[in-house]
């Protein structure tokens, strides 16, 4: 999922396609990317962006669905940022040694992204009206 420094993985690749799908569209959009990054480790939620951040609850909300309550989010603007999150929570990640891996995680984590995906009334409204001023004109 991560990659390695010639082959991109996955969580890299997709961010690539989000951030260009937010580009592409910015005109007419305005989408924003968020990322959270937690590990479940001894049945607890550690948030891996903010160390200080530990014993997390899981928690249920009839609109939002399930969430962890004190989840630092940060906002993704490009692809760097997406690497800077994820190099930050790896090294928060608990890694031990085993008999068969020197350097095994002891943990799951979930790597969360948030898209807020917005059609831009005002942007949408001059687009429009243009559009009609052609068609009147031609």
């Amino acid at each position: 999922m991560l990659g390695t420094t010639f082959d991109k993985g996955i969580l890299l690749q997709a961010a690539k396609e989000l951030l260009e799908f937010s580009e592409d569209n910015k005109d007419v959009r305005d989408v924003t990317l968020w990322a959270s990054y937690l590990e479940i480790y001894n049945e607890q939620i550690n948030d891996l962006l903010d160390v200080n951040n530990t014993n997390l609850k899981l928690r249920e909300d009839p609109g939002e669905g399930y969430y962890v309550s004190g989840l630092k989010s940060v906002k993704l603007r490009q692809v760097e940022d997406f690497k800077k999150v994820l190099t930050l929570g790896e090294k928060a990640r608990r890694y031990r040694a085993t008999d068969m891996n020197e350097h095994s995680s002891r943990s799951h984590t979930i790597f969360r992204v948030l898209i807020e995906n917005r059609l831009c009334e005002s942007k949408r409204v001059v687009l429009e009206s243009q559009f009609k001023k052609k068609e009147q004109d031609g």
